[in-house]
């Protein structure tokens, strides 16, 4: 509506004006720069968003691209290939990681109810003192013992399996000499506090099964000799699991979590490209809008004033239309100043003066 109240301002003022020999080369630089104006007012929120959404897809697109280089404990960096995983590897590393999970947790659970057998012995009666929190005090004291023991257990082992992976690692990088002769000796001598971790567990297991098995037989004549083995069996074969699933799940842990900031990052990037894409319609739509407008505007001042161009330019006008016929005119800079008192009239010329102003073609 306010723009036919403007239009309304503009015929009066360019009624006034027809006398002029130069008026329609004047109308069309004045609904022109109009025009221009009020495309850079009413583009420059939008185009400002826009921007802000630019710079940070741009930074999304480097964050992405790190996503496929993942740098170890010994500083080596590996490039990943693209795509980075599919959803059959992600769902194979994730049942790889509950594997070793669930090793984890039958672990803590066997030793916990071993451990509880003998708690009364090797807490050397430190439970006792908490009888008084009530009848089941002590028991909860004693579950308490178990589970720290086991927990320290499962610790220890998980830690002395964790250094002897890692020297495989060194040694393959040292192989192939990724790394330097002194991060492989250090290695080498986690290795060695590694394997006396591991046999610092099994020797704990082998003692404290022993017990187990005689606090449960009593240690008397009913002691069963296979029940120590069995429960021996019992504890190192859930040691064992979570050994053979430790290598496995540090790999499997990486590429989720690679793969988890990837998807992350790259749902960021989908939605700010539709939000792009949006923006920039809704910015093509107000230029498409001026420019048809500016459009209508010349047309009402052709029929007010009753002519398409100014009488001094006819000569202008059959020139133009000889190199518009032969298809020598080249709409650019040079041509749009030559001709562009031919405005009013040649649709192509206004366009151009209205869309190559340079905050104008900057934003689009």
């Amino acid at each position: 509506m306010l723009n036919w109240i403007l239009s309304l301002f503009t015929r009066r003022k360019f009624y006034t004006q027809r006398a002029l020999p130069f008026i329609m080369s004047k109308t069309a630089k004045e609904i022109a720069t109009s025009r221009t104006l009020n495309i850079i007012e009413d583009v420059e929120k939008g185009f400002l968003k826009t921007k802000e959404m630019f710079f940070e897809m741009k930074e999304l697109k480097h964050q992405e691209e790190l996503c496929h280089y993942h740098k170890d404990e010994f500083g080596v960096v590996k490039k990943m290939a693209k795509p980075l995983a599919t959803h059959s590897t992600i769902s194979k590393y994730k049942k790889e990681k509950s594997f070793y999970t669930l090793g984890l947790f039958i672990f803590l659970i066997v030793e916990t109810a071993l451990f509880y057998m003998i708690s009364q012995s090797i807490s050397g009666g430190l439970a006792a003192i908490f009888a008084d929190f009530g009848r089941h005090g002590e028991s909860i004291a004693m579950f308490v013992f178990s589970l720290l023991f086991a927990s320290i257990s499962a610790f220890i082992l998980d830690t002395g399996l964790d250094k002897l992976y890692s020297f495989f690692t060194a040694k393959e990088h040292y192989s192939n000499k990724r790394i330097a002769k002194s991060d492989y000796q250090s290695a080498l001598a986690d290795l060695v506090k590694g394997i006396a971790l591991i046999l610092l567990v099994i020797a704990i297991l082998i003692t404290i099964n022993k017990a187990r098995s005689f606090a449960i037989d009593g240690g008397g004549a009913n002691h069963n000799p296979y029940l120590i083995t069995g429960l021996m069996v019992l504890s190192v074969a859930a040691g064992l699991w979570m050994g053979i699933a430790k290598r496995i799940v540090k790999k499997a842990a990486v590429m989720i979590s690679l793969h988890e900031k990837w998807t992350k990052i790259t749902t960021r990037m989908s939605k700010i490209n539709a939000e792009m894409a949006v923006q920039y319609e809704k910015l093509l739509n107000i230029k498409a809008t001026e420019l048809l407008i500016g459009q209508q505007l010349l047309l009402d001042t052709q029929g007010l004033i009753g002519k398409e161009y100014d009488d001094r330019d006819e000569d202008l006008m059959i020139e133009y239309k000889s190199k518009m016929k032969t298809g020598k005119f080249m709409l650019n800079q040079l041509s749009v100043w030559e001709y562009q008192n031919l405005a009013a009239n040649e649709h192509q010329l206004y366009n151009y003066m209205v869309l190559n102003n340079e905050r104008v073609d900057y934003i689009f």
